[in-house]
């Protein structure tokens, strides 16, 4: 399946507990940013981008590959499957501006009780220092919508004041005591 989506994506990663080397997998979860080209109006101009992947998906769906389930998302964010014949869930974060690879990565490899600190700010205990937020997989000062670039999971620890990025395995959250 990533082998098929790689193609239409400039990044692809398997995140959450694949990428964690969970015994038990419960669902797969990928986190890509799609190719997208400009489609150009009658007069030659650009006024929407169209996703590659978009195709992707459609030609996995008719070869019975995925299948869409009753709920499932289907945004422009976040796409939900599940995998033929076994229907193992797949949820697809397709990385989109404002959001930024290296903070969505981050966020889902997980575990969630560690994203959820990633993303608390220092405040409340959390990882994330008190003037930033985090918004659409992007982080932003917390008053304005000025995004700070993460292009990496390197960059997004870094700017969270982790030296090291921890192995997905070993992802443990420090939360700290409010005074």
């Amino acid at each position: 399946l990533a082998q098929r989506l790689e193609r239409s994506c400039e990044k692809l990663q398997i995140a959450g507990s694949l990428r964690r080397r969970v015994k038990l997998v419960h669902d797969i979860e990928i986190v890509c940013v799609p190719v997208l080209e400009e489609l150009p109006d009658l007069l030659g101009d650009t006024h929407a981008l169209r996703s590659r992947l978009d195709d992707t998906l459609d030609e996995l769906i008719e070869e019975r590959v995925l299948r869409s389930f009753p709920g499932a998302k289907h945004g422009p964010r976040m796409k939900q499957f599940a995998v033929q014949p076994l229907g193992i869930k797949v949820d697809l974060f397709i990385v989109l501006p404002p959001a930024q690879w290296g903070t969505l990565l981050a966020i889902r490899t997980g575990p969630a009780y560690y994203s959820h600190w990633l993303v608390s700010r220092h405040e409340i205990g959390g990882g994330l220092p008190n003037h930033l937020r985090v918004k659409d997989g992007a982080v932003m000062t917390l008053y304005g919508s000025n995004v700070i670039e993460t292009p990496s999971e390197e960059s997004f620890f870094a700017l969270l004041g982790i030296d090291k990025v921890p192995a997905p395995e070993a992802r443990q959250p420090n939360w700290r005591k409010r005074l």
